[in-house]
């Protein structure tokens, strides 16, 4: 392996993980904007343990249910190992991993926009005190 392979890896490790880390991220945007701060930690934990195991990360998707297979391949998650999986082996990051994170962006992006825009009088679900 050449210097400029290893140059070459480690830009699409940094692409994998800069495109992975936004939906969570906004995510993260979301939850803190729809609860309190008491529950945002262990809203956010349960998020990050269902999107990990969802996505295949601590088990292979083969060894999952049909239907989480079939969610868990939606999921940022899934998507940017799948990426990262590509990136250290040398591979072209796929289009199709990419599109479905960009559509993740897109897509949660709207939601935080939304609940940033809401009224500020109270959170989503409990009137105004």
């Amino acid at each position: 392996m050449s210097s400029s392979d290893v140059l070459l890896t480690a830009g699409l490790i940094a692409a994998a993980y800069l495109a992975g880390s936004i939906p969570f991220s906004f995510l993260g945007l979301l939850i803190g904007q729809l609860v309190d701060a008491q529950a945002a930690q262990p809203i956010q934990a349960v998020t990050l343990m269902l999107t990990t195991f969802g996505g295949g990360l601590f088990f292979p998707m083969s060894t999952l249910p049909t239907a989480v297979q079939t969610v868990g391949r939606a999921l940022p998650s899934y998507r940017m190992s799948q990426l990262g999986q590509e990136a250290i082996a040398g591979q072209a990051l796929s289009a199709e991993h990419m599109v479905a994170l960009a559509g993740a962006v897109t897509a949660l992006g709207v939601v935080v926009l939304a609940a940033w825009r809401r009224p500020a009088a109270g959170l989503w679900w409990r009137s105004p005190r």
